[in-house]
């Protein structure tokens, strides 16, 4: 059974710990901890974008996006760090409490933290973590306002498939949990 935090696959949960407010200081923003199987964890980990991906201005999202049994995750940046520019990338785990280099969204400013919540499942009953884009505040505008994003196993999506009932399911009058 994979836990949905198991970033090195030996079926134990693992954290990440990802500072906000005044801690991010450009040392420990983020770093990963391996459990010991026992209560305890291995020292962190840090993550080598961790800048990127700390509490201020990113929201990390876990799933399995590839398939090959590894908690991955997608970092979703918010607040000023919305850019254009990096706004929403999938980091695949090496196995080890390492990640590859993010793989950039195709949609990534549809998917950006400030105007959309994401939420992970197999919605296509595949094996592979797939994500409903759910827009909130000033985007909700009755056009794409909920998305199933369908991953091709790769850490890529496919383009966004409309969910039927968006609008009754957008972001500002409902929680998808």
């Amino acid at each position: 059974m994979q836990h949905n935090t198991d970033f090195n696959g030996d079926g134990l949960s693992d954290f990440i710990r990802q500072e906000k407010g005044t801690a991010v200081d450009g040392n420990r923003d983020v770093e990963v901890y391996l459990s010991k199987g026992n209560g305890i964890f291995n020292p962190g980990i840090p993550l080598i974008d961790a800048f990127a991906a700390n509490g201020n201005v990113a929201n990390l999202i876990v799933g399995d996006f590839n398939g090959d049994g590894l908690s991955d995750f997608i970092r979703q940046e918010k607040g000023t760090a919305v850019d254009g520019n990096r706004d929403v990338e999938v980091y695949l785990s090496k196995g080890n409490g390492i990640f590859n280099p993010g793989i950039p969204l195709i949609d990534a400013f549809a998917a950006n933290g400030n105007v959309a919540n994401l939420i992970v499942g197999d919605f296509n009953g595949d094996g592979l973590s797939d994500f409903i884009r759910q827009e909130k505040g000033t985007a909700v505008d009755g056009n794409r306002d909920v998305e199933v994003y369908l991953s091709k196993g790769n850490g890529i999506f496919n383009s966004g498939i409309a969910l039927i009932d968006a609008f009754a399911a957008n972001g500002n009058v409902a929680n998808l949990i």
